[in-house]
């Protein structure tokens, strides 16, 4: 019984450690609390976009947010792509075109966004697009 108490006691003790370590600090700017998040997550896409070669990947783009930055990896060439991000209100907060013309990696720096919820979408010149959402806490 009291090996299971010191286990238990060290599992609780290991779970407070981590938790408190895997917090990313704040960004703090007149006030307002800016892009605090919690280690690496991804970010989930959803629709389709059609690619020029004759092997279409289901996903094209990979995009994971850690601490400030979204982390875009274009794993082919897409040719031209739209790319937005939308807050909550649907206000458009970033958008930018960017030739894809092979595989690669991009970022974009999320220092200056308020907390909140936001669509993050990618559109080529055919109109199909993938999207997802993020959230800055």
């Amino acid at each position: 019984m009291k090996a299971v108490k010191t286990v238990c006691s060290i599992i609780l003790l290991m779970g407070s450690i981590l938790s408190s370590h895997s917090m990313v600090g704040t960004f703090d700017v007149n006030s307002y609390e800016l892009c605090s998040v919690t280690a690496s997550s991804r970010v989930w896409l959803k629709g389709s976009l059609s690619t020029p070669q004759k092997r279409s990947l289901s996903q094209p783009i990979s995009v994971f947010q850690e601490e400030c930055t979204l982390n875009i990896s274009y794993l082919c060439g897409l040719g031209e792509v739209q790319v937005t991000i939308s807050n909550a209100q649907g206000s458009v907060i970033y958008n930018e075109m960017e030739t894809v013309s092979e595989r690669g990696n991009t970022s974009i720096n999320l220092d200056q966004f308020e907390k909140g919820n936001y669509t993050l979408t990618f559109k080529n010149d055919q109109g199909k697009e993938l999207y997802g959402t993020f959230s800055i806490y």
